[in-house]
């Protein structure tokens, strides 16, 4: 590192009055030649677009403590060793992983974007860098991954780009999904001065409620001991897709109205289905636990505490079942996330068997996480008027067949914000991805360049009433296109080319 770059590190930790002194343990700089870019699993929904291609880049590595707290955090910066467009992007995580991949950053890097990304002081999927050696929970580490290596990221990052550089960021931006969308939600919520766009989609906002929601379905398995192969589960969802496609006025095989969609579980009783040999008959049981997987979580007297998986949904993500022998000797395998959520987090015992938790023990824990943990990571401050102030342009999208993250919770939070404020629309836009999974796949159109929406948006002031959206190749290598609208609207096919995206307009309502 040259003796400048290092005196910037430097004469910036000591001015942060949050990072201890000396703050910057160790730092290093490489160049990096990447020979053949892949497509990242980021590209179009969130960094432009990237053909495989060969670049060189300068990546720092950055590491630094925070005073008292026992953190040890790693800052990855990745920056164009020429072409710089004067854009920062701050990249954000998945499941509890704080960062992202090196590829992902990459990607950007290639667009000529400054790009970064922090691991939040842990690595890997596993929950157990949660607890002290002590038992006790590690508080300062659960904040660095809520929040504050996320604002770290961005101060510190573009701080190392413009001493790079010797010039002043013109633009900074946000970009990531699932955890990342939560990530840049709570940016948002806490830190837009830092921003002038934040791209946060699929998000995984309401922490709390979703890691107890994603766990209803074993719960309810393991109540009634009645746990469906998984087979059962994907004749339900191909049933329910068949019962509800047209309802939006296109028979396509995505449900686009799930809203719509009235499917009775009963209405399979006593069918036989093929579960790779064996046959296997739909019985009440299985006709209520899928039910229960439709309606979410509810105490007793039917009071709702959150939502379920839409109609049409793959069943297996949060409802995992693995079957020895026939198809009817199956056992629970449901959320490992919410699972380690239980025993890390609220029982800090990685011993506990949240496999066994029951209705009782399931209330008193969804009680239990939101009275410790709002005040940490919860993202559901709906008014976000300040986004004025501070001149940042917020969009997301959330796909309507997401099996991990619920989409009326994100529906609902939108709602509430236009609720706050009828004309948020100006600084926060939300689309639906009807078909979609999460963060992609699934039968529906992707959304494409989505990035650049909000490049345009934050830098020419044009605000997208659409997104240009894709599915994937058909057999014949074509791909039917439509576009994704600004919510309330949704895409009504008029008719036409049913593949085309002139064959559709955004209106109030679906043509039936």
């Amino acid at each position: 590192m040259n003796s400048a770059l290092l005196s910037a590190f430097v004469a910036f930790a000591i001015s942060l009055a949050v990072v201890a002194s000396p703050a910057l343990e160790g730092a290093g700089v490489s160049t990096r030649t990447l020979k053949s870019l892949k497509k990242s699993a980021f590209d179009g929904n969130y960094l432009p677009a990237t053909p495989a291609a060969n670049i060189s880049f300068c990546n720092i590595t950055v590491i630094y403590t925070h005073q008292n707290w026992n953190d040890q955090i790693t800052l990855t910066i990745n920056l164009p060793l020429t072409g710089w467009n004067g854009r920062f992007v701050a990249t954000g995580g998945g499941g509890l992983i704080t960062g992202p991949t090196l590829p992902a950053l990459e990607a950007g890097v290639y667009h000529g974007y400054a790009t970064a990304g922090t691991d939040g002081g842990h690595a890997g999927f596993s929950a157990s860098w949660i607890l002290e050696e002590t038992g006790l929970l590690n508080y300062p580490l659960f904040v660095d991954f809520a929040s504050e290596s996320l604002k770290d990221m961005v101060v510190l990052g573009k701080q190392v780009a413009e001493s790079y550089y010797s010039e002043t960021t013109k633009y900074t931006y946000w970009a990531g999904c699932s955890t990342g969308g939560r990530q840049g939600h709570m940016m948002a919520q806490r830190y837009s001065d830092l921003f002038d766009g934040i791209l946060a989609n699929s998000p995984a906002i309401n922490w709390n409620e979703l890691q107890m929601a994603s766990m209803w379905p074993q719960v309810v398995m393991y109540e009634n001991q009645s746990v469906p192969p998984e087979c059962v589960m994907e004749a339900y969802t191909n049933a329910t897709i068949k019962a509800c496609d047209g309802l939006d006025g296109l028979v396509d095989g995505i449900i686009s109205a799930p809203g719509l969609c009235k499917f009775d579980t009963y209405s399979l009783v006593g069918q036989t289905i093929d579960c790779g040999g064996t046959e296997v008959k739909i019985t009440n049981d299985y006709a209520y636990v899928i039910e229960q997987f439709l309606q979410g979580p509810h105490l007793s007297n039917g009071t709702r505490l959150w939502y379920g998986v839409n109609p049409g949904t793959d069943f297996t993500g949060l409802a995992g079942t693995s079957c020895t022998g026939t198809a009817t000797n199956c056992t629970i395998v449901g959320a490992s996330l919410s699972q380690e959520w239980v025993s890390y987090f609220l029982e800090l015992n990685p011993s506990y068997n949240a496999m066994t938790v029951g209705y009782s023990a399931y209330n008193s824990l969804w009680t239990q996480t939101k009275q410790w943990y709002d005040w940490i990571i919860e993202t559901a401050n709906t008014d976000l008027r300040h986004l004025k102030q501070t001149n940042t342009k917020l969009m997301a999208f959330h796909g309507l067949a997401d099996p991990a993250i619920f989409p009326n919770g994100t529906i609902n939070f939108y709602q509430n914000v236009l609720a706050v404020d009828p004309h948020a629309a100006d600084y926060f836009r939300f689309f639906e991805a009807p078909g979609v999974q999460h963060c992609g796949g699934g039968n529906g159109a992707q959304p494409s360049n989505m990035f650049n929406s909000l490049v345009d948006w934050v830098e020419k002031g044009i605000a997208p009433s659409q997104i240009p959206a894709e599915t994937t190749p058909l057999a014949n290598g074509t791909y039917t296109s439509r576009p994704l609208c600004l919510y309330p609207l949704v895409s009504a096919y008029i008719g036409g080319d049913p593949t085309k995206a002139s064959s559709y307009r955004c209106q109030g309502s679906f043509n039936k």
